[in-house]
Formats: C-alpha cells, sequence, structure tokens
C-alpha cells in the first residue's frame, strides 16, 4: 500500500529526482531510477531552457513535498496493507486536484503555451497510465 501511494503521487507527474534527495531513503531503487527517468522525460518533452529549468525545478520540488506530506497524512493511523476508505479516498482525489491545479498556475508564467499544453498532456497520460494500473489491480507505475 505505501508504494502505491507513493507511486500515485510520482505518477502525477510531479517527479523530479532532485526534489527527492530528503524522500530518497523512502524509495527503493528502482523507484528512484523511475523518478529519474520521468524527470528526464518531463524536460525532454517540454523542451526547456535553462533558465525554464531552473525556474521550475523549485516549483516541482515543492509540489512533490507536498504530494509526499499529504499521502504521509491520509496513511497515518493506518495498519500497514489497510486500506483507506471510500470518503478518505475521495478526499485524497479532491486535494490532489488542488495542489495539480496549483502547480500548474505556478508553472504557467515560466513556460510558453505549447510547453504548457504538453505539461497538461504529460499529465493526462500519466493519470490514464495510473488509472488503468488501478483498474488492473496494481500498483500504478511511472
Amino acid at each position: 500500500m505505501r508504494q502505491m501511494f507513493l507511486a500515485l503521487a510520482l505518477g502525477a507527474g510531479i517527479g523530479l529526482a532532485a526534489g527527492f534527495a530528503a524522500q530518497a531513503q523512502t524509495m527503493t531503487p528502482e523507484m528512484q531510477a523511475r523518478v529519474q527517468a520521468a524527470m528526464e522525460e518531463t524536460y525532454a518533452r517540454l523542451n526547456l531552457s535553462p533558465e525554464q529549468k531552473t525556474a521550475i525545478t523549485p516549483i516541482l520540488q515543492d509540489a512533490m513535498q507536498k504530494r509526499l506530506a499529504m499521502l504521509e497524512e491520509f496513511r497515518a493511523g493506518r495498519e500497514p496493507g489497510q486500506k483507506p476508505s471510500r470518503s478518505e479516498m475521495m478526499a485524497m482525489r479532491d486535494k490532489s486536484q488542488a495542489m495539480r491545479a496549483g502547480t500548474r498556475a505556478a508553472l504557467a508564467p515560466h513556460l510558453t503555451p505549447e510547453q504548457l499544453a504538453e505539461w497538461d498532456q504529460i499529465q493526462e497520460e500519466r493519470r490514464a497510465k495510473m488509472r488503468e494500473a488501478i483498474m488492473n489491480g496494481g500498483a500504478p507505475q511511472l
């Protein structure tokens, strides 16, 4: 369950290896490699200038830290392997959507309209991949 929650956070597209330095002890080497690959793919697909990369990296790092804190909050008090209730999942979804919207708003001034559209496409692809994995009974992967 812990890996599923972490994968949910990563699957949302906010995976930046630099932002995970403090979280590295909670991720397996395989997960760290997937995060690194997702980060590199995102930067490549957005075709960021060095200035843009410098500007958005802290935004994405902050977003990931907030997302991980949210996941820890939702896990608090739950026994290992205990699934969250439907209302807890809905609350997590709502909070996650608000976080994604805030991240997008923070990124918008630093990206061109084309890059922002590509960001949206990347996020939608990752959400679809995550939904498919969940529907098939597996843990979402990057």
